[in-house]
Order: C-alpha cells, then sequence, then structure tokens
C-alpha cells in the first residue's frame, strides 16, 4: 500500500469499514484527524486535490450515517459546505484534545447543522 492508493486503502480500513460513527472527527485517530485536516488546508490553500478523495470518504460516510438505507443526493456546493463544518469539526476536536477547553462533540445528529456550541466544564 503505498501513495494515494495506498493511504486511501488504510482510510478504508481503518476508518470507513468501521462504520459512519467512526468518521466523525471525536472517533478519529489523532493521525486521521491530522491527516484530513492538512488535506482540507491544502485544498482550499494551494487547490491541491491530491489526497481530496479521503475527506470526501468521510463526508459520505457521515451522510450515509445520517440516511441509513437512503439514496444520498446532495448539491456540490452542499458538499462544499459539509467540507468547511468537517474542517470546523476537526480543529474544535484539536481543542478539545489538546487545550483545557472542551467543546461537546458533533454526532451524527448534529454535524452539518447549525448546531450550537457546547462547552463543558473542565474536570
Amino acid at each position: 500500500m503505498s501513495g494515494e492508493n495506498g493511504l486511501l486503502q488504510r482510510f478504508k480500513l481503518e476508518v470507513l469499514d468501521q462504520g459512519p460513527e467512526a468518521c466523525l472527527p471525536v472517533n478519529l485517530s489523532e493521525e486521521w484527524r491530522e491527516t484530513l485536516s492538512q488535506v482540507i488546508e491544502r485544498y482550499l490553500d494551494d487547490d491541491d486535490d491530491s489526497q481530496f478523495s479521503l475527506v470526501v470518504g468521510a463526508l459520505l460516510g457521515i451522510l450515509f450515517g445520517k440516511n441509513p438505507g437512503a439514496e444520498v443526493t446532495v448539491p456540490l456546493d452542499t458538499m462544499f459546505e459539509y467540507m468547511q463544518s468537517y474542517r470546523l469539526e476537526l480543529a474544535l476536536e484539536e481543542i478539545r484534545r489538546k487545550t483545557e477547553v472542551k467543546v461537546v462533540p458533533a454526532t451524527l445528529e448534529t454535524i452539518f447543522t447549525d448546531r450550537d456550541l457546547e462547552f463543558m466544564p473542565s474536570v
């Protein structure tokens, strides 16, 4: 498994095959959270879409989880909005893991919605 195809195969095995919940930022390993964040940033900053299939896979995994058994049709501009929302959720998860600021993580029900951010008290 080398190169982009190998990375996508690994992502499929380690994340996508584990079900839609595994695609949520709170459930990603630090490696996958960081990788997905970097892929989105490279895409937005440099128009580099070389590994963008990872992000599309995660977004589709979540969308299929939100709509089990249903056909999913999403306009391209809405998919871009979901990517921006996912980017924010990945950043919030990094903050949650690395600081004392504890944001309630998105769930399948709340991700890609206009949810209010909730903060938990530090323990």
